[in-house]
């Protein structure tokens, strides 16, 4: 959860609301962790 990342910056329940479900925000965390290799879901 770096501040480094300006284009990937976290969207707020009101923009999430306009692309994904609230409820994708959670699975948005879960994949960022999956990109790095962090979770074992595969």
């Amino acid at each position: 959860m770096s501040h480094r990342e300006p284009k990937k910056a976290k969207k707020t329940n009101k923009e999430y609301t306009k692309n994904e479900k609230p409820e994708m925000i959670k699975s948005g965390d879960m994949k960022k962790q999956k990109r790095g290799g962090s979770i074992d879901l595969e």
